[in-house]
């Protein structure tokens, strides 16, 4: 699916990390700010929707994010040009919490206030403007520092959501701009791949949409309402985190609801290269996958549970 001349990049773009990487990144401090704010509203003695695990245990490998590095060792990581490649999530989530320990309430919402501050000062100093496309490891292979800083957006929304069990009431903004963060960051992998494709995600407060094109990606919000040609996909911004972070389990009932609504399913066609090589994702009967459920847009997105662990 060749993209719209809205969504056709230039060979140099690679998504928000080229196109503004000062609002990319105080974006991801917003998101901070926000999830720090349903953190502080939640029982984190309670069980959340990530794997069984309680608030204080999400708030930990949260803080801990994008990984155990820390954001010191991926500005290292950028700054040295070491290869990237790919991160084990599962053991990264073990080590965080095997050295956590005993956690209080207190303590895990301090570890969020100083995951963010750190990031704060990295921004100030503009340490992530210059590092913004540098190559780093990530779980879903190599990717820019920058994407992958933003892509806290979707971790960080998704992980909200997993909060509301406890009490939890996330911000609307923070859920939009959650699944910007998943649309830059499908936008890199496709563009990695060197796939052709477009794809917009529909919702009621804006639309964010990407196209891949030779090693290049551009990412747009747009207006609500606005819809650039090719493939996409209508639905709240809870719908898109769900579905796509694999918390959603009914999506043939989504459909039926018209809770999700896709267009050109087989425009998405052209993605399914990215799902067949991205690292931990099985390539299994994709195909197949597409065919059901009105093309299948529901399982071609929920094959990223990944980005919201």
């Amino acid at each position: 699916m060749t993209p719209s001349s809205t969504l056709g990049p230039e060979p140099d773009e690679r998504g928000v990390a080229s196109a503004d990487p000062l609002a990319a990144a105080q974006r991801t401090l917003g998101a901070w700010d926000r999830f720090v704010e349903a953190a502080e509203q939640a029982d984190l003695a309670g069980p959340t929707r990530s794997h069984g695990r309680s608030g204080r245990e999400l708030l930990v490998i949260v803080a801990a994010y994008p990984d155990d590095r820390g954001l010191a060792g991926l500005l290292e990581q950028g700054r040295s040009g070491a290869a990237p490649g790919g991160i084990d999530a599962d053991a990264a989530d073990a080590r965080v919490l095997a050295r956590a320990g005993d956690v209080d309430d207190a303590r895990a919402i301090d570890a969020l206030r100083a995951a963010r501050a750190e990031l704060a000062r990295a921004v100030g100093s503009g340490r992530i403007e210059e590092l913004a496309l540098c190559p780093v490891s990530s779980v879903l292979g190599p990717l820019p520092l920058l994407t992958l800083l933003h892509a806290a957006t979707y971790r960080l929304a998704v992980a909200a959501l997993d909060l509301v069990p406890c009490g939890a009431r996330p911000d609307p903004g923070l859920l939009v701009d959650g699944v910007g963060g998943v649309v830059d960051t499908f936008g890199a992998v496709a563009a990695r791949q060197g796939v052709e494709a477009s794809l917009a995600a529909l919702l009621p407060e804006a639309t964010w949409a990407f196209g891949s094109r030779q090693g290049a990606w551009r990412t747009v919000r747009l207006e609500a309402g606005d819809r650039p040609p090719g493939p996409a996909v209508a639905a709240t911004a809870t719908v898109v985190l769900d579905v796509t972070s694999g918390r959603a389990t009914d999506v043939a009932g989504l459909w039926r609801r018209r809770e999700l609504v896709t267009h050109d399913p087989a425009g998405m066609l052209a993605l399914l290269p990215v799902l067949e090589h991205v690292p931990g994702l099985p390539g299994t009967a994709t195909l197949g996958m597409l065919a059901r459920y009105a093309g299948g847009l529901g399982r071609l997105l929920g094959r990223w549970p990944r980005l919201g662990r």
